[in-house]
């Protein structure tokens, strides 16, 4: 019966840049002293792991509901795990909560515009350059308020773009990066603008 009740409640993980916060609600029922373990397995929770690596070295002390994993976080997705420990006896697993870390955002993107073409160019010195892809984004107009971006190049293995279909007028852009299947949120946006074109095959239709 001990066993029995020895369990969380909850656990809920969110990512955050290089690390992951755990919180979970400690059962009632257990008894004063009660204190937890958090098991992490590097993957998706579905299916369901069956090897897990304990996280903690040490079990948290009683009490204790929230957990950093700050260590060699890098992006993926991962799983996690908890049970709570009492007098020699652990409990089952909580059910599993997944999290997933995202990419790091590229910096320093410039937009060029260059015979009516935008270049584009990006930096990315976090993610790893063998396996990181990067997305450019695009929007009609100025980059101010909510620009509604749409992909225009995406799983590019170079950090520069050249937009050869930009339309007369704004546009906004921004760039992400993909490594591990999980995005990073946009980088900061850059505006180029196009020149209105010049009339084409004007000829001379009289002389008087």
């Amino acid at each position: 019966m001990r066993l029995a009740l020895l369990f969380l409640i909850a656990l809920v993980a969110w990512g955050q840049t290089h690390s992951v916060t755990l919180t979970w609600t400690n059962n009632p029922a257990n008894p004063v002293g009660t204190t937890s373990r958090i098991y992490r397995y590097l993957g998706s929770c579905t299916p369901l792991p069956t090897t897990w690596t304990l996280a903690t070295p040490t079990d948290l002390a009683a009490g204790v509901a929230t957990w950093q994993d700050a260590t060699g976080v890098v992006p993926g997705v991962r799983c996690y795990t908890a049970t709570a420990f009492y007098g020699g006896l652990e409990s089952i697993k909580s059910a599993p909560v997944e999290a997933a870390v995202p990419s790091f955002v590229p910096t320093g993107l410039v937009a060029t515009v260059v015979a009516n073409q935008v270049q584009l160019a990006w930096t990315d010195g976090l993610n790893p350059p063998g396996t990181t892809r990067w997305k450019v984004l695009r929007a009609p107009g100025l980059c101010s308020g909510s620009p509604v971006f749409s992909p225009i190049a995406t799983a590019l293995a170079v950090k520069s773009y050249t937009d050869a279909t930009a339309p007369v007028g704004n546009s906004c852009y921004a760039v992400t990066a993909t490594d591990n299947a999980v995005e990073s949120a946009p980088s900061t946006s850059q505006q180029a603008a196009i020149p209105t074109l010049p009339p084409t095959s004007i000829t001379v239709q009289s002389v008087q």
